[in-house]
């Protein structure tokens, strides 16, 4: 069964990837089933986001597209100004997909071939940037009684598999399991006010952000993702508080990792988590 989307999104990190396909998938089910649907979709790479607005207008003319410029690096005010600009333009905002995230290339820590300037970035993305963009709206949330709508409001963060921890990927797979406690903590503040918080955890998607690594177990498309996805955040029904994507094999996974013996895991995720070198660090 198709679920009910809402009425409208914030996205970060649209231009490609899982953002970017969650956008198609969203407006596939808006124009099938004739739901009103908005979409503020924003990324760095502007000349991506008119591309898939371009595409999103043919595939559902009724639907309603603001792309804007934006790097969630930017400091706290710039990401206000985009969300109260999609506001102006779009009206109320419902669902915040907090997506925008980079890999970085593979490094041991201590490594003395790269420095951990490398690092850095990873973590300002994928969980300054992520906090930053949440914290901001869940105060528009706030400010605009969004919350006290029919539809209540939604924050939807992306984690990953990877949060459980990942060697050659430190800063990413620490940017991820912070990023989950925090929306943990969002959960918590936020029960009872109609905000409904959902923590994606992908498996292996094929997306730009992973396609460099030689081994991607359970792989599957990226279009089948954005279906899982969208099916984790359910109007009203506030979604899952964690959702694996896809269910299997990721889910039993994630409950037997959390489960076994720590040194079990020590042994075996070395030698299932295969990885090269890229030349540079992949971004969605």
């Amino acid at each position: 069964m198709v679920k009910q989307v809402y009425s409208s999104y914030f996205i970060t990190g649209a231009s490609s990837g899982l953002g970017r396909h969650l956008a198609l998938e969203l407006a596939a089910r808006a124009a099938k089933h004739n739901w009103p649907l908005s979409l503020a979709l924003t990324a760095r790479r502007i000349e991506l986001l008119e591309e898939l607005k371009k595409e999103i207008t043919a595939l559902a003319p009724a639907v309603r597209v603001k792309t804007a410029v934006l790097d969630v690096t930017w400091d706290d005010d710039a990401i206000w100004r985009v969300i109260t600009e999609c506001h102006a333009e779009l009206g109320n905002l419902h669902c915040f997909v907090v997506n925008a995230g980079i890999a970085p290339t593979a490094r041991m820590i201590g490594s003395s071939d790269r420095s951990f300037a490398v690092e850095r970035p990873v973590l300002a993305t994928n969980l300054i940037g992520a906090m930053a963009t949440t914290d901001a709206a869940v105060r528009y949330i706030h400010e605009n009684g969004i919350n006290k709508t029919p539809e209540q409001a939604h924050i939807v963060g992306i984690s990953s598999f990877s949060s459980l921890g990942v060697t050659n990927r430190s800063s990413y797979s620490v940017s991820k399991a912070a990023l989950e406690r925090y929306l943990d903590i969002l959960r918590m503040e936020s029960a009872g006010q109609g905000i409904h918080v959902t923590t994606i955890i992908p498996g292996y998607i094929d997306t730009p952000i992973n396609q460099h690594r030689p081994h991607r177990p359970f792989l599957i498309t990226a279009e089948a993702g954005a279906v899982a996805m969208a099916n984790a955040m359910t109007v009203r029904g506030g979604g899952a508080g964690n959702a694996l994507v896809p269910w299997w094999p990721w889910a039993i996974m994630w409950t037997v990792f959390n489960w076994i013996p720590k040194w079990l895991y020590f042994w075996y995720v070395p030698r299932m988590t295969k990885s090269h070198e890229p030349d540079q660090a992949k971004r969605e």
